[in-house]
């Protein structure tokens, strides 16, 4: 059997982070839909554009870093392939800097099943093919943990900067570092870096009013990729992972407050998402551990082993199929995309009522103004558009509703099938669906 060397092995990883990041867009493409993917794109999108002056239905407030990133490429690039290279080119850079860290930490075997596990995480498919902050928060965690063993103050200034990208990121990372700084006995500036940042936020919030928060960061319901989550983890990553935990386990008080920290991390994981794609290099760690001591393991039975290297590939392809599946099929689809395209027939000052997640592909790819939508209702800005928009949803007196429409200037209607499954209405025959369908006046 030919050994490779850890050269090949990060060459390796890295076409392989290539062909997977590449693998949903080229799968849309198939279909026929060129649209990005998901919402989160669009949303950010439109922010980078407020920020370098094009014009944007958007009220851009807490510019973070990464939309000056995403502004900065979108000059040069423009708005479709700005949206694909960043996300792509922070994740390469991310694999490169996280199979670098954790060579050090971990037998070879182990390293080797790291590079396949991290890069065939559902959750860095997602992360990296989607524009969001989550991309850039794991790529400066990464570079802070490769560099952490080369200065441990250029570490802590890396993860001071994710002040400015996402609190909950911070935080994560920043505990994360303390931890490893606890193996490598340099716990201290970690330490101080943690602190540093926290007023540093308490400055910006109280002095300017500044708190970086991705759009996007608490939207996300489920914690499980199998179970719908858009931004969740892999069971079977997690269960070896769980593995791996009680293989490096003792009663060593290092040992002790590390896991305690990743623990911590975990849990606040549950209910923050972007402190999910900050642990995933943490977690996959944990599972190359857990993955590789079954095979380590003198088998009796030859066939065991075998079997349980089978299972675990399986898996691996599982989890990924599950991923590119779940990307391909994101908002907007390709019969969405059509209807939106229609909407541009529509003058340019007409306004669109639709639902508020609907919002922001009716402003990035119809060009028509939202009533609703989830950029500007994260701000806090349109609570009461939003009770104007329940009233016009639930309505069932015809006169109100048409005396809604033209009092707050909604010329189009757009409905799509998630509106009428649940997300607006519950029963085809609720409210304004009821009206549209048997009022002549529509």
């Amino acid at each position: 059997m030919v050994k490779l060397s850890s050269t090949t092995i990060i060459i390796f990883s890295l076409v392989a982070a290539l062909l997977f990041l590449s693998a949903p867009w080229l799968f849309r493409a198939a279909q026929g839909n060129s649209a990005l993917i998901g919402q989160e794109s669009y949303a950010y999108l439109a922010r980078a554009e407020s920020v370098v002056g094009i014009d944007s239905f958007v009220p851009i407030q807490n510019i973070s870093l990464f939309d000056y990133l995403v502004a900065g490429f979108l000059l040069v690039l423009g708005s479709s392939l700005t949206a694909k290279v960043v996300p792509l080119l922070l994740g390469l850079g991310t694999v490169l800097f996280s199979i670098l860290a954790a060579k050090r930490l971990v037998s070879f075997d182990e390293w080797q099943l790291f590079c396949v596990l991290f890069v065939a995480s559902p959750l860095f498919v997602v992360v990296f093919t989607t524009l969001s902050p989550f991309s850039l928060a794991l790529f400066l965690f990464s570079l802070a943990w490769w560099l952490f063993d080369k200065s441990v103050l250029g570490a802590s200034f890396v993860a001071l900067v994710m002040v400015g990208v996402d609190i909950g990121a911070f935080v994560a990372g920043s505990l994360l570092l303390f931890a490893y700084g606890i193996i490598r006995k340099k716990w201290q500036t970690p330490l101080i870096g943690l602190s540093a940042g926290i007023i540093i936020m308490l400055l910006l919030h109280w002095f300017f009013d500044f708190t970086a928060m991705g759009i996007m960061s608490t939207s996300n319901s489920g914690v499980l990729v199998s179970l719908g989550s858009s931004v969740g983890y892999s069971f079977f990553l997690l269960f070896l992972a769980f593995l791996g935990f009680l293989a490096a386990w003792s009663k060593n008080r290092s040992v002790v407050a590390i896991s305690l920290l990743i623990a911590g991390v975990f849990i606040a994981s549950l209910y923050v998402p972007i402190m999910r794609a900050v642990l995933i290099p943490v977690i996959a760690l944990l599972a190359s551990i857990g993955g590789y001591s079954p095979i380590k393991r003198e088998w009796t039975v030859a066939s065991i082993k075998t079997s349980t290297l089978f299972l675990i590939g399986l898996s691996i392809l599982f989890t990924l199929l599950l991923a590119f599946t779940s990307q391909t099929a994101s908002e907007p689809t390709t019969v969405k995309m059509q209807a939106l395209r229609f909407l541009q027939t529509a003058s340019s000052d007409e306004v669109v009522l639709s639902s508020s997640d609907n919002g922001v592909f009716i402003e990035r790819v119809s060009r028509r103004e939202a009533f609703i939508d989830d950029i500007v209702q994260e701000q806090g800005a349109v609570t009461s558009k939003q009770d104007v928009a329940d009233q016009i949803f639930y309505a069932q007196k015809l006169p109100h509703t048409v005396r809604l429409l033209e009092e707050h200037g909604i010329t189009h209607i757009f409905i799509d099938p998630s509106m009428v499954d649940g997300e607006v209405w519950v029963d085809d025959e609720q409210g304004l669906l009821f009206l549209l369908k048997n009022s002549p006046r529509f």
